[in-house]
């Protein structure tokens, strides 16, 4: 009778503490007081609690106190569950606590449990983990590996320029012609990429400098056309001796001042101009170049979309991530202040899960500062607001076009790479303007065919007209030495872009070994993560059971709840770091990968997500 009185004391004060009332009570000094066996889950209570009514059944009125106070704490516990894992009163009982477990206490004991701290509940709960009742964990390893596969949907939702402060920026620019942000439902990375390259000021202004190229070469090409030369003058002259007669002396006057015009009509054609020609062939050769200049801007433009798409769509599921970490902390927190004010778990393990809580809330604000920002440069780069993103995958990036063989991609880059094929055009028109320089040399060669009508020439009362045809011939004999200084710089450039060349090709075959080194280690580091996701799972699982008996540490459990957190980020980062590698491949290989080998033809299915 006497346990059975102790075990009813003890069912009390465990009644009392789940229903956040302290409970006080005293005995003579060399009386004991019940400590809850350690345990991480509120539902190990209610076990507790009907083991312990079973065990007090045998006298009748212990029996009947524990019974109540074993239905007080079932209730307790359900008030702060849902519905669907609310535990049966009838049907559990309440193990009384072990005699080993047993230490004695003063005579007056008053325990009160602390509430947690109110800036610890900022977010609504994700439903990742359940704590409340029994350890419901949705551990799990995807069985696709990519990052639909390990978020588990197509589409995310995201906050591009989520004040609005960069539109509002744009639209105050008091300017013609301004494009302002347009917002959009969805958006996917092809079409992310379409949009930019039709808005980015790199492309726009490398466009515009190829229609200068253009005009520049049709200046060059006028040069060799035929021109037509129309010449008028009129004024006075005074000419020595006159052509006029003197009336007194009958001899032609000396001195004559008379009005003259004068009017030419000229049509030349160039026979012979060497300087011209190579400057019309230059010309051509520096379009070429610009317009490589242009596929070089749009494989940028191309590169920093695809990684500006990345850093929305990863920033937004890091944070997600974190937001879930952060709700299995907060439920994790909120079992073991209970447990803390239950004499079950000491007072540093509540702190130290609230201070990884803070932690996880902490990288929670950093991860969502860093979303925020990846919004704002994905705007500027598009143009684009959008509210919702379907997740990347490596066809949208050019996967098709990459390589397998590393010595294939170079092969395939030292052809059609932009930055090279910019390079080696300035080159040949260096070795063309080299070339006109040597030319300057001979002469220049022209055929012209002019109509000259002259009034008052001399004097004369009559109009003289002539009409000639004649080849002319413009010959620079010397130049004072600046035609020979002209050629030493042509040639100096020639050598400058000759080496430019090969360290662009240089350049390009050490980005690719790079690049194809870092999609390998990361491909491998992929496969290694999802093997110790797999483990943590497992570990998780395992742990979790052994919780439910009491025979696991809480602190051990939240260590899980750490490394399945890191792992999931770290594939996360792995994955966009694949797509990056990739499209950086690509776009090495041939600037901006054209649309029907970027992105996919056919729209996959929804994933449907349990």
């Amino acid at each position: 009778m006497k346990l059975g009185l102790k075990r009813a004391h003890y069912l009390l004060m465990l009644a009392g503490i789940s229903l956040n009332a302290p409970v006080a009570f005293a005995e003579n000094g060399n009386a004991t007081a019940a400590e809850t066996q350690k345990s991480t889950t509120l539902s190990s209570a209610s076990d507790a609690a009907a083991a312990a009514a079973t065990a007090a059944s045998a006298a009748a009125l212990a029996a009947e106190s524990a019974a109540n106070a074993a239905n007080a704490a079932v209730e307790a516990i359900n008030a702060v569950l849902p519905p669907s894992q609310r535990k049966s009163i009838t049907k559990k009982s309440i193990a009384s606590p072990a005699q080993s477990e047993l230490k004695s206490t003063d005579t007056s004991v008053v325990i009160t449990p602390v509430k947690p701290a109110g800036d610890l509940n900022l977010l609504p709960d994700v439903g990742e983990v359940k704590l409340a009742n029994g350890l419901e964990t949705k551990f799990g390893v995807p069985s696709e590996r990519s990052l639909v596969g390990l978020v588990g949907t197509y589409e995310i939702a995201v906050s591009s320029d989520m004040r609005g402060a960069y539109a509002r920026g744009v639209a105050g620019i008091q300017e013609e012609n301004v494009d302002q942000v347009s917002p959009i439902g969805q958006l996917n990375m092809a079409e992310a990429v379409k949009a930019s390259l039709g808005f980015s000021r790199d492309v726009l202004v490398a466009s515009a400098r190829v229609g200068q190229a253009k005009a520049q070469t049709g200046q060059a090409k006028a040069f060799l056309l035929p021109s037509l030369l129309l010449q008028a003058k009129g004024g006075r002259e005074i000419s020595s001796p006159g052509v006029q007669i003197d009336g007194v002396t009958g001899k032609p006057e000396s001195r004559n001042s008379h009005g003259r015009s004068d009017t030419s009509l000229t049509l030349k054609q160039p026979l012979l101009d060497l300087p011209g020609y190579y400057d019309y062939k230059r010309r051509q050769v520096v379009e070429q170049s610009r317009q490589e200049g242009q596929r070089s801007s749009e494989g940028e433009t191309y590169l920093s979309t695809i990684n500006a798409y990345l850093a929305l769509a990863s920033s937004r599921i890091s944070a997600d991530m974190t937001a879930d970490y952060e709700a299995q902390i907060q439920e994790l927190f909120r079992y073991v202040e209970k447990r803390a004010g239950a004499g079950a778990a000491s007072n540093s393990d509540k702190e130290r899960v609230r201070a990884r809580s803070l932690s996880a809330h902490s990288s929670r604000i950093e991860q969502e500062a860093a979303h925020a920002a990846a919004g704002v440069d994905f705007v500027r780069q598009v143009n684009l607001a959008p509210s919702n993103i379907r997740l990347p995958d490596l066809e949208e990036v050019g996967l098709s076009i990459v390589p397998n063989s590393l010595d294939k991609a170079m092969e395939l880059a030292l052809e059609a790479n932009p930055e090279i094929a910019q390079l080696k055009a300035e080159m040949l028109a260096a070795e063309l303007d080299k070339t006109a320089a040597k030319s300057r040399y001979l002469p220049r060669v022209d055929l012209e065919l002019s109509d000259t009508n002259s009034v008052h020439a001399g004097g004369s009362n009559d109009s003289q007209r002539d009409q000639r045809l004649m080849v002319v011939m413009n010959w620079s004999l010397f130049n004072g030495g600046g035609d020979l200084k002209y050629n030493e710089e042509k040639a100096a450039r020639y050598e400058e872009l000759k080496y430019r060349v090969d360290d662009q090709r240089r350049r390009v075959l050490q980005s690719l070994s790079a690049q194809y080194a870092t999609l390998e280690a990361t491909r491998l580091r992929i496969d290694e993560g999802y093997r110790e996701l797999a483990s943590i799972t497992s570990a998780a699982q395992a742990m979790s059971k052994r919780m439910l008996s009491g025979n696991q540490s809480l602190l051990d459990m939240l260590d899980v709840y750490d490394r399945f957190y890191q792992a999931r980020l770290r594939l996360v980062n792995l994955h966009t770091q694949e797509i990056a590698a990739v499209a950086q491949i690509a776009r090495l290989l041939q600037g901006p990968p054209k649309t029907a080998d970027a992105a996919s033809a056919t729209s996959p299915v929804e994933l449907g997500v349990n």
